[in-house]
């Protein structure tokens, strides 16, 4: 997964870094729309990055609580349960990082462009907020850990309260 927001945050710095070098600095004479609208949308996708993952990621949470409860299917080899209930939560996992870091990776682009087309500094700004809070979202196996964790420990709590 750091490889997939490595790549995430590569593109949007060399985008960065082109958009730096080919902007020219004159950007009077017009009203800057695109910067606002821009600046709107990394604003949303900030809500947006942390909302939206929330609900995608917990159908197979949901899915993984019905296979618990299911009998099994006499022509599928059983799985050992740990394997089957780790590998789902791995992809729910992966499932929110990547749709959080497209959303910031989107708007940060959004910025990008608007700074090459409207030569405000702002946008160039926000760009770099985002990218800098795509970053701060880089998981480590401990984090992927205390995540799993987490959601066995609600899972159990939930199983209990429907006893």
């Amino acid at each position: 997964m750091q490889i997939i927001v490595g790549a995430f945050a590569s593109g949007v710095i060399l985008f960065a870094l082109i958009s730096l070098v080919i902007s020219k600095e004159s950007g009077e004479g017009h009203q800057p729309i695109l910067t606002y609208i821009a600046f709107a949308i990394g604003a949303i996708s900030l809500l947006a990055a942390v909302v939206i993952p929330h609900f995608v990621g917990t159908q197979p949470l949901r899915s993984l609580a019905k296979w618990k409860e299911a009998k099994p299917v006499r022509s599928v080899p059983p799985m050992p349960p740990e394997m089957g209930s780790i590998g789902t939560l791995l992809g729910s996992y992966q499932t929110r990082l990547i749709l959080r870091w497209a959303i910031l990776e989107g708007a940060a682009l959004f910025n990008l462009v608007a700074y090459l087309l409207d030569h405000q500094l702002i946008s160039a700004l926000v760009a770099a907020a985002l990218v800098v809070t795509l970053l701060l979202k880089f998981s480590t196996p401990g984090s992927v850990r205390r995540w799993i964790e987490d959601q066995r420990t609600s899972s159990s709590q939930a199983s209990d309260f429907r006893k």
